[in-house]
């Protein structure tokens, strides 16, 4: 057996798994998006998405009628989603380093992504994310909203069991919940998969560090910068994990 470790967030073949295996979540949250920007008849313009991983988020907004601009981390999604949306708008990077938030009518971030951790202290997330915020209020329109969904500090305990397993022909994924013994409020989803290639299996790891917020911090936050939040329990007829959130904000 061939054994490779990738150093970074959704690398080659994590990412063709996300990308093709795990679009539930973020297929649940384009209906209820799609459908919440027509209820509150938000208008047409550039809907940007914050780790946007393939694109299934902003092509369904593309179809109804928004301009995508999409930014992720990983080189990998952000290809995968130039085929998605081969005309949209998309950079490969990070919202919390020298980010600068185009003029928007909505801005998104599904399935954690503003909960990453990555090599921030606790302390420098905090900061960063109360500045991501800011910006994005500042390039949102009057009335334009700012959806996401991020973790409480419940999460690891709310969710066993802590080891899942995820298997199809071509691979098998084994995900564990390892809370911080040095890092107050996080924990790492530690992700161990084998691919087949041919006759043999290669193994591939990725750790993804994740920092929690209790709901009223972050609804502090996002109402300290100027938005109305409120939160919902779920996308839909999809309800999120218990100690997951998502957060529906909108610039007055």
């Amino acid at each position: 057996m061939q054994k490779r470790t990738q150093p970074s967030l959704y690398q080659d073949e994590l990412a063709h798994i996300h990308a093709t295996h795990f679009q539930d979540f973020v297929k649940n949250a384009a209906t209820f998006i799609t459908s919440l920007v027509a209820e509150k008849n938000i208008p047409k313009g550039r809907a940007v998405d914050l780790g946007c991983g393939n694109g299934t988020l902003l092509k369904a907004l593309a179809k109804k009628g928004y301009k995508p601009y999409g930014l992720d981390v990983s080189p990998t999604l952000i290809k995968l989603a130039k085929k998605t949306l081969p005309k949209a708008d998309f950079h490969c990077g990070s919202f919390f380093d020298n980010f600068k938030c185009p003029s928007a009518t909505l801005v998104t971030s599904i399935s954690e992504c503003l909960s990453y951790l990555g090599n921030l202290t606790p302390s420098a997330h905090r900061k960063k994310l109360g500045a991501l915020f800011s910006k994005v209020y500042k390039a949102l329109e009057p009335g334009g909203l700012f959806i996401f969904d991020m973790v409480e500090p419940t999460y690891v305990a709310k969710n066993p069991p802590r080891l899942r397993k995820y298997e199809t022909k071509d691979f098998t994924l084994i995900s564990e919940l390892l809370p911080s013994q040095k890092t107050p409020n996080s924990f790492t989803r530690d992700i161990t998969f084998f691919i087949k290639k041919g006759k043999h299996y290669i193994r591939h790891h990725e750790a993804h560090t994740m920092i929690t917020y209790q709901k009223s911090d972050i609804l502090k936050m996002l109402r300290s910068q100027g938005f109305k939040a409120t939160t919902a329990s779920g996308y839909v007829d999809f309800k999120l994990r218990p100690a997951q959130t998502a957060y529906i904000a909108t610039k007055p």
